[in-house]
């Protein structure tokens, strides 16, 4: 917070945010989706393919950082399902359940201390908050109790190129 104190807040228009490992601690999320993990598919060996194409889905992303590609959304699958031999619709299930739905009900308690409140503060100077994440976000925020004025993920048809995007620009969202 040291930094805070320095910064001329009447010059400040707008404070863009990542998600993941920036407003709430990643390493708490993850140790308790590992539990999860463990747990579930220690009942379900026969499953244990799917832990798989989580590992690969997330290796994939990782081996295009600053790749724009048109449908995004989409190929980020297609790699995943190319890469292990998978079926698309079963790697889009399993990414969307593990990945973007399961972890939400953890967020609450894995939030920074002082994210709300540096958000309201934001809020009460008439501060943009912007939200840039490699994933899709809304969700997130909403388990997070955090609200944002423009939200965009790098999967957005408007944008389709993963971080870091030095070339990808966001005005705002279409309608």
């Amino acid at each position: 917070m040291i930094y805070l104190e320095k910064v001329n807040w009447e010059r400040v228009k707008a404070v863009i945010f990542d998600v993941d490992g920036t407003l709430y601690n990643q390493s708490r999320l993850r140790s308790k989706m590992l539990f999860d993990l463990l747990g579930y598919y220690a009942l379900r060996p026969w499953r244990l393919q799917e832990m798989r194409i989580l590992q690969k889905f997330r290796a994939e992303r990782e081996k295009r950082p600053g790749q724009s590609i048109p449908d995004l959304q989409n190929a980020q699958y297609t790699w995943c399902a190319d890469a292990g031999g998978y079926p698309f619709e079963k790697v889009k299930r399993v990414v969307d359940y593990w990945m973007f739905h399961h972890p939400n009900q953890y967020l609450a308690s894995c939030v920074y201390p002082g994210a709300q409140s540096f958000f309201s503060a934001l809020r009460q100077r008439g501060i943009t908050i912007g939200i840039y994440s490699d994933y899709p976000a809304q969700d997130k925020l909403d388990a997070m109790n955090l609200a944002a004025d423009i939200i965009v993920s790098s999967t957005d048809p408007h944008i389709n190129h993963l971080k870091p995007a030095p070339r990808a620009c966001f005005t705002s969202r279409p309608n």
